[in-house]
């Protein structure tokens, strides 16, 4: 239960008493979403000509803005705006909603896919055990102060880990969609989609 508290709190899922901080930290994260848009917009016109440098940042613009969900589901942290834009891609990409379609899509899923995904998660999860020691750690703050910042290091530490172990998960989400999708569609005996640009209708 308190792993789970930790990771939402991780993700920006924060208290009311705290949506004050909440509102800034979106309005920074809105102007530099914007910011990044506007300038892989310009990059993206003018792609086969772009220099080697241009083709770096266009290229890290593309990766940063892969870990942004849209403007209007922009979460406070990092952390949540990787998990989320995870979470959107499949509505984004094949017109499918993740909370409906995603435990069905489960049980048709092959072992070993269900196996990596178990261990991308599970990793997440260990991250943020870690981080509920470091948080734990700050007991001892109340007899000496130098456990303070100990325990604020291991709570970095352990964020940091959580953003690489959600960098994982999540690609091994999207490219769980991606590859066994029709899976579903044949389970549920749906007509497979002729060609791409029709699969959201």
């Amino acid at each position: 239960w308190s792993e789970r508290v930790i990771l939402r709190l991780a993700e920006g899922y924060w208290p009311s008493a705290l949506s004050w901080l909440k509102r800034i930290r979106l309005a920074w994260l809105l102007r530099s979403y914007r910011k990044k848009t506007d300038q892989w917009q310009i990059l993206a016109q003018k792609y086969d000509d772009l220099d080697r440098y241009e083709l770096e940042k266009y290229v890290r613009l593309e990766a940063d803005l892969s870990d942004y969900p849209s403007a209007n589901r922009l979460m406070p942290s990092r952390l949540g705006n990787k998990l989320r834009a995870a979470e959107d891609y499949p509505f984004e990409r094949y017109g499918l909603e993740t909370v409906t379609v995603w435990p069905r899509l489960w049980l048709v899923l092959p072992e070993s896919t269900r196996l990596e995904l178990a261990r991308a998660r599970k990793s997440l999860d260990e991250r943020t055990q870690f981080m509920i020691w470091g948080i734990l750690l700050m007991v001892w703050a109340i007899f000496s102060l130098w456990v303070i910042p100990i325990a604020l290091l291991v709570v970095w530490i352990s964020y940091q880990g959580m953003l690489e172990a959600a960098a994982i998960y999540s690609e091994l989400f999207r490219s769980t969609f991606d590859d066994h999708r029709f899976l579903l569609y044949k389970a549920l005996h749906f007509p497979l989609p002729p060609q791409p640009s029709t699969e959201k209708e």
